[in-house]
């Protein structure tokens, strides 16, 4: 029997919860292709040849159509080609996991190498659709053409266009963390049934960690995903799209919703060490997870063109309400205009930020960061996305650039030289 019979069978039990809600817009695909994209499911026999990229035009990206289907049944993915800024898509975010570690899908009736977490977010992805649907996806490992250096350089240096332009972004953080994500959603109902009645913030009791206690352990997991330490992923779930959404296994939570939810989540946390050390139990587990939601949730709060006004911004205290700090920003950029407040948002900021974070190719400890600048303040930089310079190459040219630029703080760049 082969691997991809063996994982197939392994999805057989799969399936999606009849009270789970539709993902939104996963479905939603251009009118005037749908007949067409529908008739390119490939026919047998399929191809065991490498997938053949054909070449992409300067504005152009490649989605993948992912096909509905049986659980057990194999992935089923069609490509097509498109204009970046006149198509409809959804983006995918996640972690690919270890390279080496595949399971073959078939693209186009071609063989292609999935890791498997990419493999088990296709899984979980095709439970929502319904039959004859299908779903058009920008999934970096199989729209970009890895092994082409010069197409892999140019499409790396649109990530940023191509997750604000996308309808929406997709958050894949893992097949593990559902009961938590679930819990986080239930935390987000409670918000908002406080708000309608209320103007204070909603608070969680002690009797709640009590009754939650097994269920607040279990979400810690969300926090732990591999998921928030990539470089990658940061700027991929605080893009400024219209739509984003965190998925695990088959629960989901909109991103709109997971700021205020971390802030509920924070208060159970603190409840719950408070509980422990009374018990004189180990609470360490809680301290180093109150750090993470902490992170997530500065990042969720300050998109990175916004951290351009991070001087004009109160440093606040624990506990503040997370919309206040929100609207102080607001007021910085209605004061200001955008346009101001990300001329003063340079690359040091972000190059810092990233040094702890993971990444495959330490060249993307550059180019990720790069991406959180916009066009202007990215052109002024002599910093371009290229593959073809080695890392020593690469971090030499940066820090020759930061050196020579007037508006970066003396030598600063020496702040992050161990990292190269």
């Amino acid at each position: 029997m082969s691997r991809t019979k063996d994982i197939d069978e392994s999805f057989s039990n799969l399936a999606l919860d009849p009270q789970a809600p539709p993902l939104p817009l996963l479905t939603k695909t251009k009118k005037s292709s749908l007949r067409n994209l529908f008739t390119r499911k490939p026919s047998s026999p399929l191809q065991t040849t490498p997938f053949p990229y054909a070449p992409l035009k300067e504005d152009e990206i490649r989605l993948v159509n992912l096909h509905a289907g049986p659980p057990s049944t194999p992935i089923t993915l069609t490509t097509e080609t498109t204009p970046l800024s006149s198509t409809e898509y959804t983006a995918l975010s996640y972690v690919w996991g270890d390279p080496s570690d595949t399971i073959p899908l078939h693209v186009d009736n071609h063989l292609f190498h999935a890791t498997k977490n990419l493999h088990s977010a296709l899984q979980h992805i095709r439970l929502f659709l319904m039959p004859s649907q299908l779903v058009p996806l920008w999934i970096d490992a199989i729209s970009i053409n890895q092994a082409d250096i010069s197409e892999r350089s140019h499409q790396v240096s649109h990530m940023r266009e191509i997750y604000t332009l996308a309808d929406l972004v997709l958050t894949w953080l893992g097949p593990e963390f559902g009961p938590g994500l679930t819990y986080l959603r239930e935390l987000g109902e409670h918000a908002l049934a406080v708000s309608q009645k209320s103007k204070e913030p909603p608070k969680l009791l002690p009797s709640h960690v009590k009754d939650r206690y097994t269920t607040i352990r279990e979400t810690v997991r969300v926090f732990q995903s591999t998921y928030w330490n990539r470089v990658w992923t940061v700027q991929e779930y605080t893009a400024p799209t219209d739509l984003g959404v965190f998925l695990s296994g088959t629960a989901w939570l909109d991103r709109t919703a997971f700021l205020p939810v971390t802030i509920l989540y924070t208060q159970a946390l603190h409840w719950l060490r408070d509980g422990l050390r009374e018990r004189r139990a180990d609470a360490s587990f809680v301290d180093a997870t109150l750090s993470r939601v902490k992170k997530v949730a500065h990042d969720l709060k300050m998109s990175y063109a916004r951290m351009a006004a991070s001087n004009e911004i109160d440093t606040a205290p624990d506990g503040m309400n997370a919309s206040s700090k929100v609207e102080q920003v607001h007021q910085i950029e209605s004061k200001n205009g955008r346009s101001s407040i990300v001329q003063q948002f340079n690359l040091i900021s972000p190059l810092l930020r990233f040094r702890d974070l993971q990444a495959t190719d330490p060249r993307d400890r550059i180019y990720a960061p790069l991406n959180l600048l916009d066009h202007g303040p990215r052109e002024k930089l002599c910093i371009h996305v290229d593959y073809s310079l080695t890392v020593q190459q690469l971090y030499a040219s940066v820090a020759k650039c930061l050196l020579g630029d007037r508006d970066y703080w003396p030598l600063s760049v020496l702040e992050i030289c161990r990292y190269g």
